[in-house]
């Protein structure tokens, strides 16, 4: 038997290689359906079993076979469709000899192969030429396809779904769909006319395609599918980026990835003898991992309905799968929406860890993520370049808060920034001159020393309500942020922050003593300043971003 693992490797390189957000739908749309209808049915027609399958999911797939010679078969007929499908996506493909090897050790040397495979890279011709036209949407490939071949192309092309379209009744209708794409959607216009391109590549030409089979919900695969089974016909896709801006044209876009999932699988291991009870388990986690993911949004977006949070812009949503979450919100609901998904997946994830009973505590998967809220205008893939690098940071946070600690259950964490016009600021350069003056990354939960992001979001909603003035918040950060430049004013400035305090009004005035601390003021002493509103800029800079009406 050979032990063979195929993952879809640069994702993120294949959807947000263009700010074309109908690329980016058709792009993400495409990485699914390979996965969710291509795979599995190149794995059935090979006759490889449903036993021997441990997972389909996420973009990936392990699975069994009988020997290298069906491996390698499987193998070129998942590279020809990945080809065919979505040209210039990346596969790292790997397989072993598994005989007699216990299931736990052969796919912990197949996570080496697979490894060995990513490190090799993916070789790319360079084609800076200038007498080589390159494609008006990614401005990185080719031009292949122009208005005079676009008829045939996109013939030739929805040829490739024709083996895969679902059985029975609806196979017919599912194809004269395909048949009827530019009649319905006049693709052509979308892209040669309302874009106002001259050529395109092929990669872009299957993602333009691939976007309009979403409002046909084809074949139901996707996060799309899901959510409209909850949400019918409110969902209403959109353009444009800038039809989710809102507050001072600003959208938000959140990135949340899990964390722990090797950890929890090193430790599921030690709690298995029987390997066919292990590959079951294996099957089970990627469907609950991925089911709980997309669970745990659509839960959260029907409350933000219901409290008329949302109106009908729900969101974009780029990647919902696997234990990842990479989607776009208005400016003034995404960091509710990221926390909200955080807390509900952490404690879906918390209750199906508490099922095993593992050997070793503190091994439960949780979710970290970086939200970024930028002009609607930024490039999308600097949204989601900034929106990773506060992902890692809130996932290093994580990591620090539970080095060398012994807990029974860990906690995610979440890091945002506010980008004004420069989508590409260094976010660690910027926070040096403003390190004593946030406290980022919140955890989700409460914590020892850390603060949650539920009190932060709280204190601003209240101070908003209050109608607290933003001006005297402005003032609070100068005289705070002065003193780290001249320590000799921290007791004067201290005077002034009390003096400003004694003319609020009752209610404003316990806001603030209750953020500050009164014991912090009655006793107050030359280092006062320094030790209270440590998070005064994480308020200044989400204060028009969280609460109060859209």
């Amino acid at each position: 038997m050979y032990l063979v693992s195929v993952e879809t490797v640069k994702i993120k390189d294949f959807i947000f290689n263009t700010n074309k957000l109908k690329a980016i739908r058709g792009a993400s749309f495409l990485l699914d359906y390979l996965n969710q209808v291509v795979v599995k049915d190149i794995l059935n027609k090979n006759d490889i079993k449903d036993e021997d399958i441990l997972y389909i999911a996420a973009g990936n797939a392990k699975f069994y076979c009988k020997d290298n010679e069906v491996a390698i078969k499987i193998e070129a007929e998942i590279r020809e469709a990945y080809t065919n499908f979505a040209p210039d996506s990346k596969l790292a493909i790997s397989s072993i000899d598994a005989k007699d090897k216990e299931i736990w050790n052969a796919m912990d040397e197949l996570a080496k192969e697979t490894n060995i495979v990513k490190n090799k890279g993916f070789s790319k011709i360079n084609l800076d030429l200038p007498f080589i036209e390159k494609c008006g949407i990614c401005c990185d490939n080719p031009v292949q396809i122009k208005k005079e071949n676009f008829d045939d192309s996109l013939k030739n092309y929805v040829k490739n779904f024709e083996p895969y379209l679902e059985r029975k009744n609806s196979k017919e209708d599912t194809n004269e769909k395909l048949k009827t794409l530019e009649d319905r959607y006049k693709i052509k216009y979308q892209i040669f006319d309302k874009d106002g391109v001259s050529g395109i590549c092929p990669s872009c030409f299957a993602k333009y395609v691939a976007a309009n089979l979403i409002k046909e919900d084809f074949q139901r695969i996707g996060f799309y599918s899901d959510f409209k089974k909850e949400f019918k016909d409110e969902f209403k896709p959109v353009d444009s980026l800038e039809e989710y801006k809102l507050k001072k044209s600003f959208i938000g876009f959140m990135y949340s990835d899990g964390d722990s999932v090797g950890e929890f699988l090193k430790n599921a291991k030690d709690n298995f003898t029987d390997e066919n009870k292990y590959k079951e388990f294996i099957k089970k986690f990627s469907q609950t991992l991925d089911e709980h993911t997309k669970g745990s949004l659509i839960e959260v977006l029907k409350e933000l309905r219901e409290e008329n949070k949302l109106d009908e812009h729900f969101g974009e949503f780029l990647i919902v799968g696997g234990d990842d979450v990479c989607a776009v919100f208005p400016g003034h609901i995404v960091m509710e929406v990221s926390t909200r998904f955080q807390e509900r997946f952490n404690s879906k994830m918390k209750d199906y860890y508490k099922t095993w009973n593992f050997k070793k505590n503190g091994s439960n998967i949780t979710s970290s993520g970086g939200v970024i809220i930028a002009k609607a205008k930024t490039p999308m893939y600097y949204l989601f370049d900034q929106s990773l690098t506060l992902q890692k940071n809130a996932k290093k946070k994580r990591y620090e808060t539970y080095e060398n600690k012994s807990v029974d259950f860990k906690n995610g964490f979440i890091d945002f920034q506010v980008i004004g016009s420069e989508g590409t600021v260094n976010i660690g350069d910027f926070r040096k001159g403003v390190k004593n003056l946030i406290q980022r990354p919140y955890s989700i939960e409460d914590i020892d020393s850390y603060k949650n992001i539920d009190n932060l979001l709280q204190l601003i909603e209240n101070l908003k309500t209050s109608n607290f003035p933003k001006n005297k918040l402005r003032m609070y950060y100068t005289l705070k942020a002065e003193i780290e430049k001249n320590p000799n004013k921290s007791i004067e400035n201290l005077f002034e922050l009390i003096n400003t305090i004694v003319k609020l009004d009752s209610e404003q005035k316990e806001l603030i003593l209750s953020w500050i601390g009164k014991e912090n003021l009655s006793n107050s002493h030359e280092d006062t300043l320094k030790e209270i509103l440590n998070n005064i800029f994480d308020v200044i800079e989400l204060y028009d971003f969280v609460g109060g009406s859209k």
